[in-house]
């Protein structure tokens, strides 16, 4: 199990008992657990929003003002290693104000909730921007701060209801 601890830089490691294994934090690793964050540029942790383990990757959003990025980690022997960075504070494609959720679809497509833009960017396995949507707003197509998604099966249902690939928003 692994939990975004925003207010203290790290990512908290538990078994499925919920004990304590390890942290991966801002710049070391703690704990009894043998690994560790290093990429040789930036092994640190800052401020996590949103931890997401797919595989045997680990994707993290990170919204501190240096590092509103996203950082998709491996394992590397013992340790982990930073594989892929991408975004950067901005407004533009591929930028983020403050993202706070992660989900990944079957494609490897990386879906980021940015609550600080009112949108989803949607990016391939290798962090190039693919697309986005919604903005400020209550309309259709309008988000107000998303914190989080996931990405789930359509459940089967009568042909005149609406179409699976339509935006569902609650």
């Amino acid at each position: 199990v692994y939990v975004a601890d925003t207010g203290n830089d790290r990512i908290k490691i538990l078994d499925s008992e919920f004990n304590w294994l390890g942290n991966f934090s801002r710049s070391r690793y703690s704990g009894p657990y043998p690994g560790r964050i290093y990429d040789g540029r930036n092994p640190r942790i800052r401020a996590p929003a949103a931890v997401l383990s797919q595989g045997d990757r680990i994707y993290v959003a990170e919204q501190a003002h240096a590092a509103r990025r996203i950082a998709k980690l491996k394992p590397y022997g013992a340790r982990w290693r930073h594989e892929l960075l991408w975004g950067g504070e901005g407004r533009g494609d591929g930028k983020f104000l403050s993202p706070v959720g992660i989900a990944v679809n079957e494609d490897d497509q990386v879906f980021v909730a940015d609550t600080g833009q009112h949108r989803i960017q949607v990016f391939d396995g290798s962090g190039n921007f693919l697309r986005k949507w919604g903005e400020s707003g209550t309309e259709d197509g309008q988000f107000n701060g998303p914190m989080g998604l996931a990405i789930g099966q359509c459940p089967a249902i009568e042909e005149d209801e609406t179409e699976c690939n339509e935006r569902q928003q609650q």
